[in-house]
C-alpha cells in the first residue's frame, strides 16, 4: 500500500474547499446580523434618549409622552427595518444550511436509487 504524501487531489481540495467556504459565508451572515440587530437597539434607545434631553432642556414643562412625539417615528421605524434585517441574516443563515444538507441528502439517496435500479434493468 502507498504512502500517501499528505497532499489531497483536486476533488478533495475542492470539497474542503467549499465547505469551508460555506461555513466562512454563515459566520459573515451572523456577524453581519448581529451588527444590524445592535444598530436597532441603538436607534430605539436614541429615541428616548433624545426626548429625555428634549424634556430636560426645554423651559416649559413638558410630558415625556408629547417629548417623544416630537422626536418622531423614524427612529423606531429605522429600528425595525433595521431588526428585520438583523433577523434575516442571523437565521437566514441556518435555514440556507439546512436546506443544503437536506439537498445534499436528496441527491445522494437519488444517486443510490439510480445505482440500484439500473442493476437489473436492460436497455
Amino acid at each position: 500500500m502507498p504512502k500517501s504524501s499528505g497532499l489531497k487531489s483536486g476533488s478533495e481540495f475542492k470539497q474542503q474547499s467549499l465547505k469551508s467556504h460555506v461555513r466562512r459565508d454563515v459566520v459573515h451572515n451572523r456577524t453581519l446580523g448581529a451588527v444590524f440587530i445592535g444598530i436597532s437597539v441603538v436607534l430605539f434607545g436614541i429615541r428616548y434618549l433624545t426626548a429625555a434631553i428634549i424634556t430636560i432642556n426645554s423651559q416649559v414643562y413638558i410630558h415625556f409622552d408629547e417629548a417623544l412625539q416630537d422626536v418622531g417615528k423614524a427612529p423606531v421605524i429605522l429600528s425595525i427595518i433595521s431588526l428585520a434585517i438583523g433577523l434575516y441574516h442571523v437565521y437566514g443563515s441556518v435555514f440556507v444550511q439546512w436546506y443544503k444538507k437536506d439537498l445534499n441528502r436528496i441527491e445522494s439517496n437519488w444517486k443510490e436509487l439510480d445505482e440500484s435500479g439500473s442493476e437489473g434493468r436492460n436497455p
